[in-house]
């Protein structure tokens, strides 16, 4: 940063886009650093999810009062380092924002400047952290000169989220440049059904603090759900009346052989069983037991979609996993699927919070980890409704199913 800018700077109020600190963060002896910690990381992330076009700043060295600001600076000693910053993020947030700070010489006193880039994704909370300072799921933005928490639901949230949903996803040319949100949407091709068939792999979900309807929005062709009361109270209960809008739903259990309609079949596959059909229900939950009743009717129903599927598109496949749930059962999915689609499979495996189980298989077997809250997710699965609701405006005739049909009317002589 020029010398002209920061003296630009220091002539500002504090604002939606910058703030004045007297002195840094996590050198004052007195201060809790783990309080320290989470100031820093709430005074970033608010500034990172705040709608503005240009960028912002957090000025440390000077103490503003009354709209005046006096230059206090910061001894050099206390100047921190670049990685030492960053980790201050480590395990709290859905991704590491972006920002860059400079050290700036003014009046024989130094003072730091934290620059804060327009974002192009936003950025939750992944774990309360310091009492209710840092609130899990959380969406902070700055207002005027105070951080605020955007709660679920309300007008402020939607507004934050429909001035990022409209701009450009980034393009780059390496994944590790992208947020966990873009690289996502990358590695699954925007959820384009035209071009992909789309699994989902998936323990039982919290249903509380998210919007598990979006699940509908995407045109999966098959569910492995380890939840025996999904159908009740847990992800099926919740998208299914939105994935029915567009997709033939097939619930199936162990031993059953539905017909497989590919291009308009979800087939919704219980592998713990499911509640109400005591024959399905395992006796307990231990990976024995599992491998015993379900290992090989699961590899006998994929083996039996991939031959109705054959190599006409290929397979993406999403492991969601919200509580390490079924990181014992992973290696064996993971094998079937892999021998039976080969290299028409791909995997990206999503987590909220990071496990050593599911670090160790991500690495054993080359694929991706993402860690991203449930919430967020569903976002993006809520912005795939757009791909779908152009089926609305299509033609359509009966199936043998009862599912709508859609054909484009450009498709019609």
């Amino acid at each position: 940063m020029i010398l002209e800018k920061f003296e630009q700077l220091l002539n500002l109020n504090e604002d939606y886009y910058i703030d004045f600190k007297s002195e840094m963060y996590f050198t004052n002896s007195n201060k809790d650093k783990s309080r320290s910690r989470a100031e820093f990381v709430k005074d970033i992330v608010s500034m990172c999810n705040t709608p503005r076009e240009t960028e912002s700043y957090i000025v440390i060295g000077v103490k503003n009062h009354n709209n005046k600001n006096e230059l206090i600076g910061i001894e050099t000693n206390n100047i921190p380092d670049d990685a030492n910053l960053r980790n201050q993020f480590e395990s709290l947030v859905s991704y590491v924002p972006k920002f860059s700070y400079d050290t700036i010489s003014f009046n024989k006193k130094n003072f730091i400047v934290i620059t804060i880039p327009v974002a192009t994704c936003i950025c939750i909370i992944t774990k309360k952290f310091q009492s209710s300072m840092l609130e899990k799921d959380a969406l902070y933005y700055r207002e005027g000169s105070s951080n605020k928490e955007a709660l679920k639901g309300s007008e402020k949230e939607r507004e934050i989220y429909a001035w990022f949903r409209n701009k450009e996803i980034m393009i780059g040319s390496e994944l590790s440049s992208y947020t966990p949100n873009e690289r996502l949407i990358s590695e699954m091709e925007s959820f384009d059904s035209d071009k992909y068939f789309y699994f989902l792999i998936t323990s039982p979900l919290n249903k509380t603090n998210s919007n598990l309807k979006s699940f509908g929005f995407v045109n999966w062709t098959f569910v492995m759900d380890f939840d025996p009361d999904s159908q009740s109270s847990g992800l099926l209960s919740c998208c299914k009346e939105t994935l029915e809008n567009y997709r033939s739903l097939h619930l199936v259990v162990k031993g059953e052989s539905p017909s497989i309609h590919s291009a308009f079949g979800t087939y919704w596959y219980f592998s713990f069983g499911l509640s109400g059909r005591s024959e399905t229900l395992l006796i307990d939950k231990k990976k024995k037991t599992w491998i015993k009743n379900y290992s090989n009717d699961f590899r006998k129903q994929i083996e039996k979609l991939s031959k109705a599927l054959g190599n006409e598109k290929p397979v993406k496949i999403l492991i969601l996993t919200e509580n390490n749930y079924i990181s014992e059962y992973l290696n064996i999915i993971y094998t079937s699927l892999l021998e039976i689609f080969q290299e028409n499979a791909s995997f990206l495996l999503v987590s909220p919070e990071k496990y050593s189980s599911l670090e160790t298989f991500s690495e054993e077997n080359d694929i991706d980890i993402l860690q991203m809250p449930l919430s967020h997710l569903c976002q993006i699965f809520e912005n795939c409704q757009s791909n779908l609701n152009s089926q609305k405006d299509a033609y359509s005739i009966p199936s043998s199913s009862g599912t709508k049909i859609s054909i484009d009317d450009k498709k019609i002589p």
